[in-house]
């Protein structure tokens, strides 16, 4: 009987409906019947593919590839098996090169747990805008042969958030970008292999940044000074628990005319109460700032804080 109410329902009714499912359960659909079969094959259902709640091999992936992804394909997220006892892999360089053929009009390219040590980054889609690569392994370098090949023309958006493996090598070589490329949002929290000279190459020449997610980094009080003195147009800056920096850093941040949220939450930190009145009274444009109690910053300290600038909003943890 259900089924029979189903079958006369209007095609995009159906489309609609398997727009909530699952890819597993799409996938699981299209064994049905006929007419099921070629609904999940709709381009609009395979426009936004999350493949991270439950792990894909790379047999797997290849056939989900084959079957379903087309050039409406936007956004691909991906999981691999780095944390897993399973020894395999989701992604390759042949999926890789598959996937620019079939979808050439792919954005965005999530990849969390991966192992990519095989895998050559010239191989990735030339039309991303947005690549978050979330507790990756890269090896040192692993971004030149995209940039050498071209394939960051568009890219917009990096994430390489706990993937420890990304180094100055990968900064200096986004750094020679044609242009500063288009990148305005970098984020390589916990990345401790950044030094003075990452930090320097990614100020000087990625210009176009507005956001920078560099929280439990090595940055020190002179790399704040280089980014605050050449990315005069950032807007969120995070920093938490970057325990290396002063007040010192301080008069640097007050330059940021622009700067709309700063987080410099972290029990650890070194910035005083002083420095942080101050700063908020320089900057008018700042919406949001996040800092925490410390040693040296107490309770009262944040509602003084709080009491300099009434546009700011303080969140304290």
């Amino acid at each position: 009987m259900l089924n029979i109410v189903m079958e006369s329902l209007p095609v995009a009714v159906m489309v609609r409906i398997f727009s909530f499912l699952e890819v597993k359960e799409k996938c699981n659909a299209a064994r049905v019947c006929r007419s099921w079969y070629h609904l999940v094959r709709e381009k609009q259902l395979w426009k936004y593919v999350d493949l991270t709640p439950f792990r894909v091999n790379l047999q797997a992936t290849w056939k989900i590839i084959r079957c379903y992804f087309t050039d409406a394909l936007r956004t691909l997220h991906l999981r691999g098996f780095m944390y897993s006892i399973k020894k395999t892999e989701c992604l390759s360089n042949a999926v890789l090169k598959d996937l620019c053929e079939r979808c050439p009009n792919l954005e965005e390219l999530h990849i969390k747990d991966a192992l990519l040590t095989n895998i050559d980054s010239g191989n990735l889609p030339p039309t991303l805008k947005v690549l978050t690569l979330q507790r990756c392994a890269t090896p040192s370098g692993w971004f030149q042969s995209a940039v050498d090949q071209g394939r960051f023309g568009q890219l917009q958006v990096l994430s390489m958030s706990w993937s420890t493996g990304f180094c100055d090598k990968d900064l200096i070589h986004l750094a020679s970008l044609p242009g500063g490329g288009q990148l305005e949002s970098l984020d390589f929290s916990n990345c401790y292999r950044i030094s003075h000279q990452g930090f320097l190459s990614m100020a000087e020449n990625l210009t176009c940044l507005k956001h920078l997610h560099i929280p439990e980094t090595n940055v020190e009080d002179e790399d704040m000074h280089f980014i605050c003195r050449h990315l005069k147009e950032m807007k969120t800056l995070t920093l938490h628990d970057c325990e290396a920096l002063t007040d010192l850093c301080i008069g640097s941040l007050a330059t940021l005319t622009n700067l709309q949220h700063l987080d410099m939450r972290g029990s650890a930190m070194k910035i005083t109460a002083g420095a942080l009145i101050g700063l908020v009274g320089k900057l008018k444009n700042l919406e949001c700032l996040c800092i925490s109690v410390s040693e040296g910053l107490t309770e009262a300290d944040l509602e003084q804080i709080a009491g300099v600038n009434v546009k700011c909003r303080i969140i304290s943890n």
